[in-house]
């Protein structure tokens, strides 16, 4: 629980009382024993108060104490020569009990928190604390999995955010707050540092593994991403979601430093990410990672989000990454891509009726979505084919009714977008005596109840009767066998005219308009 009450700051938690290293570690706060994986023990990361109070205060269970800057000066100076000394160095014993009594709100945190941090707070510094109090970032729970509620409470502006947790298993997070609720997976990793990169990392550099994580929202692919040193820094990336890594920054922890150590750190990410893509697809979307990818490069805001893509990417060719017409994961190197700007429609088409299996699933066809499956091939050697063999590639010598009926609402659709030549000589429509024929409009006709023959095809009955089929015929120039579809069949089909043609001839001529 934080409480700000204008004149003070509290922060009162339930778990394990200060220890006396760990008072050591505030005393000497370069010399703090962290354990290997730790990071925000006390020690460094405690002077942060100094930016709102001199004078902070310590309750705790197992014992209390203060600081008082002034007091410690002059301890110092009576034993050192030096003007400038530190306000965090020595500490002073704290009477619990007494100070219980003079605060109201210490009274009431301390019935039920073990350990309580007080900052009296410098008034003239603090003016941002109520803003960063309401927009504190919720996601910060997402890496603090030892802390369960949190919460924020403005006792001048009476005001209070209650920030929840949940582990919902299967590296699912579940954060609420004030009855908002919001999905996400959090996976972490912890990347081993080799000893030339430790050497430049400063505070860092005695841990042998750090700890790396990657939290995705699962409601939604749309905010871009950020990253964190286990709080927002000012660097975005296109990558979904948060990477939060000890980063080496500038002295303000907004700004990644470019480093050999922020360098390990992102190619280490880039393959954490990788690896979880299947686990934030779905049956339904197999192909719905592909919106939590980085963008292609182009609009990398800054030097750490280009290195984030450029090591995705990569690893991304030599994973798999894509999923195949079944929505089974599969290596890129090993799958086919549809030609571009076909749309999904036309490319579920498709896979309803390909019996290869190694093709793009068609949910890879949104537009981003297509962008990212081409930067992932880019360097594979892998063209599409044209249209024509594309379709080409459907039309077997066996289809079946239902397939043709599929392969003629896909042509429907070739035809309108791309132009009925790349479509028009492949024979896909089951015929009435069970042939297949290409859509020749001059000799395939609806048969309406009507006998095949000589020089006429008519559709097969049951593609006739689908509405969809029909429809996908008719856009193909296909019409009912009536007296003008026999007259114009009759004058392609003839050979010469007979007496037999010519009667039949002048016979259809007076049923036309």
């Amino acid at each position: 629980s934080v409480v700000y009450t204008g004149d003070s700051l509290y922060c009162a938690n339930q778990g394990e009382p200060i220890t006396p290293r760990g008072v050591e570690a505030i005393l000497g706060a370069y010399n703090s024993d962290k354990r290997n994986n730790q990071i925000g023990r006390f020690g460094v990361g405690f002077k942060c108060v100094l930016a709102v109070s001199s004078a902070p205060q310590f309750f705790s269970r197992s014992g209390s104490f203060y600081f008082d800057p002034g007091q410690a000066k002059a301890d110092i100076r009576a034993v050192v020569d030096e003007e400038r000394t530190p306000a965090l160095r020595m500490a002073y014993p704290l009477d619990p009990k007494g100070e219980r009594a003079k605060d109201p709100v210490l009274a009431e945190l301390m019935e039920w928190a073990d350990t309580i941090v007080r900052l009296p707070l410098d008034q003239a510094e603090v003016g941002w604390l109520p803003h960063d109090l309401r927009e504190f970032p919720a996601q910060f729970m997402l890496f603090s999995p030892h802390v369960g509620l949190l919460e924020l409470d403005d006792r001048v502006s009476r005001s209070v955010r209650q920030i929840e947790a949940s582990v919902l298993g299967d590296s699912r997070v579940l954060l609420t707050e004030d009855g908002q609720e919001s999905e996400w997976r959090v996976v972490t990793s912890e990347v081993e540092m080799s000893a030339d990169i430790r050497s430049e990392a400063g505070e860092l550099a005695d841990r042998d593994m750090l700890p790396l994580s990657w939290a995705v929202p699962l409601s939604t692919t749309q905010d871009r991403g950020q990253f964190w040193a286990f709080f927002p820094t000012q660097y975005w990336t296109t990558l979904r979601g948060i990477l939060n890594a000890p980063w080496k920054t500038n002295a303000d922890r907004q700004n990644l430093l470019e480093s050999d150590f922020n360098d390990r750190l992102i190619e280490r990410a880039a393959s954490m990410v990788v690896d979880q893509l299947s686990s934030l697809s779905t049956a339904e979307d197999p192909a719905r990672h592909l919106d939590y990818l980085p963008g292609r490069g182009r609009e990398a805001p800054q030097w750490a989000d280009a290195l984030v893509t450029y090591h995705v990417y990569e690893m991304c060719r030599y994973s798999p990454s894509l999923p195949d017409l079944d929505g089974t994961m599969t290596m890129p190197e090993e799958l086919r891509v549809h030609p571009a700007n076909l749309g999904a429609a036309a490319v579920e088409l498709f896979a309803s009726v390909s019996r290869e299996r190694d093709w793009v699933h068609p949910s890879a066809e949104v537009r981003n979505r297509r962008g990212r499956v081409d930067k992932i091939v880019e360097d594979l050697g892998h063209r599409p084919p044209t249209v024509e063999a594309w379709f080409g590639s459907l039309c077997y010598p066996d289809l079946s009714v239902e397939e043709s009926g599929m392969v003629a609402r896909l042509a429907s659709l070739i035809a309108e977008e791309k132009g009925l030549r790349l479509i028009e000589k492949e024979a896909f429509v089951v015929t009435a005596s069970g042939h297949l024929v290409a859509p020749d409009p001059t000799s395939l006709f609806f048969g309406d109840g009507s006998e095949e023959a000589d020089g006429i095809a008519l559709v097969h009955p049951s593609l006739e009767a689908d509405p969809e089929v029909r429809a996908s015929l008719e856009s193909l120039g296909i019409r009912s066998l009536d007296a003008i579809g026999r007259l114009d069949a009759l004058l392609a089909s003839a050979d010469g005219f007979a007496q037999e043609t010519w009667e039949e001839f002048w016979r259809l001529s007076r049923l036309v308009p």
